[in-house]
């Protein structure tokens, strides 16, 4: 929470960056970051991520406007790629960065770097919730006063979403039936 604090305390200023431009914070991997590894537990990148997006909220303006608004940008879906393994005590970056929208949610952008190279990357999928329901995006632009346009989403996107909605009917689908549920010993 005081990382977060301080986030927020350092980029109490005027927006520096444009609605879909990245964003990145310096970051190093700590003792409390790690696992019996010795690397970055796979629950710290959300961590990480969270601060990222915060920054980016920040540096575009949007977190303010947000707030003033009563709109809290909520993750409903992440996907992770973890590529190279982050160590103990090496220095990383996280960027985020909005790709873009559909009618009910923004997707973005995040991406780990360490000596340039790339270690992890992930989509996120955000809705915007005012007074408890989901707004649909043309609603939360106009509520939040943004005319800028981000643009349309990337086809790694559009396949992850197609995903989503895979899984969403699989999971709302039958259950499995006791003769096709297998016990393991």
């Amino acid at each position: 929470m005081l990382t977060l604090i301080d986030v927020i305390r350092r980029r109490n200023a005027a927006p520096t960056h444009a609605l879909c431009e990245a964003v990145s914070i310096d970051c190093r991997v700590g003792l409390t970051d790690i696992d019996l590894n010795l690397h970055l537990n796979n629950a710290k990148y959300l961590k990480y991520m969270d601060l990222a997006r915060v920054e980016n909220m920040l540096a575009n303006g949007l977190m303010w406007k947000c707030m003033r608004a009563g709109i809290r940008p909520i993750i409903t879906n992440t996907e992770i790629s973890y590529i190279r393994e982050l160590r103990t005590w090496q220095r990383f970056s996280v960027s985020a960065q909005i790709l873009g929208y559909d009618d009910k949610y923004f997707y973005s952008e995040q991406r780990f770097t360490s000596d340039g190279k790339l270690c992890t990357h992930a989509f996120t999928r955000l809705a915007c919730v005012h007074k408890g329901r989901a707004q649909n995006v043309p609603e939360t632009f106009a509520r939040l006063g943004i005319s800028e346009l981000p643009p349309p989403l990337p086809e790694p996107v559009k396949l992850w979403k197609d995903m989503l909605d895979a899984k969403k009917s699989y999971a709302l689908g039958p259950k499995p039936t006791a003769e096709n549920h297998r016990h393991v010993a």
